[in-house]
């Protein structure tokens, strides 16, 4: 069966010290079924030399000032030609041969809507040297379930048939990382989905990223943002026993985090209305965030055992 084109939606801001590396491993070696997009939030370090490096590779170049990624990506899809989306944000890299086997898996499904593939996340130390923080390469972590989404989305691992963004409307920019939103409204649309296990993804955590840098303020947001999805979600009407732990989880375990880290820097009273509203959503909610704390430290050991 003929292979999809895969439209790689590429999004940046001020990326010179990684955006070489992304685009390097969409084009090494060249591949005629990959299109890629380039997103620029309207650089100013360099980024866009880097970038017209590249140019004749490149099927589509915007920089200019936008909304921030959501907007970006939002763009990119819309203006894709290809059946498959790729999104790629320009601290990481796909691995070599990741977008021939993931045109090979939807080449032989045309009623597959996502493939996820094998992920890793990699730590940025001094002078650039990476090293392998987190390895996901087994069903069970890949899976496209809900525990799996809210644990850890993996969303650029995520590879998704254009028509699904089309049906679902896009990422909605109310939120403030609205990737795991987008996953957990797809989850919910029942989509067709598939594992590969072979490693098409790199994530490189730095203090710069906008979801894993470990700075307080972006901890605040991440976990203020998953309370609201927990709340909308616990909401869907036949929720499974599964899907609504996964939930309560997830609430409790950002509700027991938020409120230590609030607490942390000065700012009691919020700390106490976050755990007051812990307790009247979910009136086990300390026993579920032992839950989902348990897990996550099993997470990290298996992960420090690998390395």
């Amino acid at each position: 069966m003929t292979q999809p084109l895969i439209s790689v939606v590429v999004f940046s801001r001020n990326a010179g010290a990684t955006i070489g590396r992304t685009l390097e491993s969409l084009c090494t070696p060249p591949w005629d079924r990959a299109e890629i997009l380039v997103l620029d939030g309207g650089s100013t370090d360099g980024t866009l030399d880097i970038i017209n490096r590249y140019r004749r590779a490149i099927a589509y170049v915007r920089s200019g000032r936008d909304d921030g990624p959501t907007d970006a990506i939002n763009e990119g899809i819309q203006r894709a030609r290809g059946d498959v989306i790729s999104l790629l944000p320009a601290d990481d890299w796909l691995e070599p041969g990741a977008l021939p086997l993931v045109a090979e898996e939807f080449s032989q499904d045309e009623s597959l809507d996502l493939l996820t593939g094998g992920a890793r996340i990699v730590r940025a130390g001094e002078g650039e040297k990476l090293d392998v923080w987190a390895e996901y390469r087994d069903e069970a972590h890949l899976a496209f379930t809900l525990p799996n989404i809210l644990r850890n989305p993996l969303t650029c691992a995520r590879f998704i048939r254009k028509r699904i963004y089309s049906r679902l409307g896009g990422m909605d920019d109310s939120w403030t990382f609205p990737d795991k939103e987008f996953l957990v409204r797809a989850y919910f649309a029942r989509i067709k989905s598939r594992v590969h296990t072979a490693l098409v993804y790199n994530f490189r955590r730095h203090v710069g990223s906008a979801t894993n840098s470990g700075r307080p303020e972006t901890t605040i947001r991440m976990l203020e943002q998953n309370l609201r999805l927990c709340s909308r979600y616990l909401a869907t009407p036949g929720l499974s026993a599964e899907d609504r732990m996964a939930l309560l989880r997830l609430h409790a375990g950002s509700s027991a985090r938020l409120a230590l880290t609030r607490g942390m820097r000065g700012h009691l009273a919020e700390a106490g209305t976050t755990l007051a509203a812990a307790f009247r959503a979910n009136p086990a909610w300390a026993l579920d965030a032992l839950a989902w704390y348990y897990v996550s430290a099993q997470e990290k050991y298996r992960n420090a055992r690998s390395r």
